[in-house]
């Protein structure tokens, strides 16, 4: 075997080595999966760009929640999910002023335990997912 050749073996076999740790590393660690903030609310609240998923108490009345503005936030995304209680009082999601939300101005919640997520294009905001 000639040197080269065995220098680039040692370099391999450290390089795997060295993958091997990051990865064992990685399956020790407690941080799997994704880990958004999340509020419980009543009310009107003001979503903050540190709220990542707003869960909605309706068990007192209607719940509204207003986005912040899409501009500036391309790419982000919100939870809004009830609690239990939409059927009975509604949960109003609110674009920013003349922003929309899938073209309307708001979004409601009027099934017990509903759920969206709504992601913003820099512009506005769109439902991408949704229960039920």
């Amino acid at each position: 075997m000639t040197d080269q050749l065995a220098q680039a073996l040692i370099a391999v076999g450290s390089r795997q080595k060295s993958t091997a740790k990051r990865i064992s590393d990685f399956e020790r660690s407690e941080t799997h999966g994704i880990f958004t903030q999340q509020q419980t609310v009543s009310g009107v609240y003001a979503a903050t760009v540190f709220d990542g998923t707003i869960f909605t108490d309706t068990s007192g009345g209607v719940v509204t929640v207003n986005l912040p503005t899409a501009v500036n936030l391309s790419g982000r995304i919100y939870t809004i999910t009830d609690t239990g209680n939409a059927a009975a009082n509604n949960v109003t999601v609110n674009a920013s002023g003349l922003e929309t939300i899938n073209g309307s101005a708001s979004a409601t919640l009027s099934v017990n335990n509903q759920s969206i997520m709504v992601q913003s294009d820099g512009s506005n905001w769109f439902i991408i997912a949704g229960y039920p």
